[in-house]
């Protein structure tokens, strides 16, 4: 995953981090609000969310964890990569009549 508050992120981006010292488990907390929601304790440090929607901005938090209790992480969010925009200017134009039935290149 690239850095806090990227940009043009592909909809099947892998969340991943580096622990806390001391720690033993993960807590998962991902969504489209800030707050995320927790999603799910694990021990590895990576976390796959699945095909996500493309041009919006996800948030996410990693609290770290151990038998001595719970440190609250820090809120990272991105945007996915939007949809394509509407191809424009066809050639011959929308409508058009009279175009020749050979050596007319449609672009």
């Amino acid at each position: 995953m690239s850095a806090n508050a990227a940009t043009g992120v592909s909809i099947t981006a892998t969340l991943s981090w580096s622990a806390g010292s001391n720690t033993t488990s993960h807590g998962v907390r991902f969504g489209t609000v800030n707050p995320p929601p927790f999603v799910v304790n694990q021990t590895g440090t990576t976390y796959n969310p699945g095909t996500l929607s493309a041009g919006t901005t996800y948030f996410w938090r990693i609290d770290e964890k151990n038998s001595s209790g719970t440190t609250t992480g820090t809120v990272w969010s991105f945007t996915t990569l939007p949809l394509p925009g509407l191809a424009t200017a066809p050639s011959p134009a929308n409508g058009a009549t009279g175009v020749a039935i050979s050596g007319t290149t449609l672009s």
